[in-house]
């Protein structure tokens, strides 16, 4: 193929325009110079420095911070995890076997140890996080490991008081059958139920929490004792004015008998004065007034 010389000279200016253009690649109408931002291979050092400089300043930035956006995201998800992984603790739910038998002695010392555990891993994983949000990340963290083992510390105190409830009612009973005065009895074992519900309550105690679920369980306590106690109040006074009345009934019957053994016995004597044949009929019916009459029908007549 033949070409012009025409052709060829255009096609030599072409080639020196574009050598031009790489020459002078960054300079406007270059390769890069339509670029919003051009720098030279010998300025990219400076450049790089001042944009961490403007990171780091948040400059011209609508957006929240985004160490901010970082630590919340990556927060949220440490809590999570170790959310899921307290949920599923070994040591927790070994907990909440024993206590569907019944009260687990140092619960409370139990629970905050397990918490502190879990606070102390989210401690670990977030610590180069922003403080603030890591803060913030970590009180909603506290606050929901505390909701889960909430449950542990609602049941012990039912157990609690269930069986401080019925240690009141063995001991008054017991005291009652030592004939113990009930007033005294029963004020003397109130008082010592409701201290060792305290105590145990203040066992079952978690740390890390504020609830007062155990002022409510001891005043719901207090309030089953009372009706118990008045309860027994009630029997009492009922068995003793049964008593009352069934005594009452038997001394009434007692005095029949001795007014209708005095009567009978003067009647008697009456007829045996006299020598009435009825006389000595009553006396073999009641051979129990017989030494009675005799003596004084001898009285009498002894005097005549």
């Amino acid at each position: 193929m033949c070409y012009g010389i025409d052709h060829i000279v255009k096609l030599f200016i072409q080639a020196a325009q574009l050598r031009q253009r790489f020459h002078h690649s960054i300079a406007p109408g270059g390769l890069a110079g339509d670029r919003h931002v051009v720098v030279p291979a010998s300025g990219f050092s400076i450049f790089a420095q001042n944009i961490w400089k403007v990171i780091r300043e948040n400059k011209d930035l609508n957006l929240p911070a985004h160490k901010v956006m970082v630590a919340t995201v990556h927060c949220e998800k440490i809590s999570d995890e170790k959310l899921s992984d307290l949920r599923s603790d070994k040591g927790l739910l070994k907990l909440k076997e024993e206590l569907q038998s019944g009260p687990v002695k140092g619960l409370g010392e139990k629970l905050s140890a397990i918490i502190d555990t879990y606070l102390s891993l989210y401690d670990a994983e977030a610590l180069y996080f922003d403080e603030s949000v890591r803060n913030a990340k970590r009180k909603q963290f506290e606050s929901n490991a505390l909701e889960i083992v909430y449950p542990a510390y609602t049941t012990t105190l039912r157990h609690l008081r269930y069986k401080a409830l019925d240690d009141f009612k063995t001991k008054l009973g017991s005291s009652l059958n030592n004939v113990e005065g009930f007033a005294s009895s029963s004020l003397t074992w109130t008082e010592s139920i409701m201290l060792n519900f305290d105590i145990e309550a203040a066992d079952a105690s978690v740390r890390q929490a504020n609830w007062d679920d155990a002022s409510k369980a001891r005043y719901k306590l207090r309030c089953d004792i009372d009706s118990h106690a008045l309860a027994v109040c009630n029997e009492k006074l009922l068995e003793v004015a049964t008593n009352s009345k069934k005594i009452e009934e038997e001394r009434v019957k007692n005095i029949e008998k001795i007014v209708k053994f005095a009567l009978t016995t003067i009647s008697t004597i009456s007829m045996v004065a006299v020598g009435s044949p009825i006389g000595t009929e009553i006396i073999d019916m009641c051979p129990e007034i017989s030494d009675v009459i005799s003596d004084v029908v001898s009285r009498v007549f002894s005097r005549d």
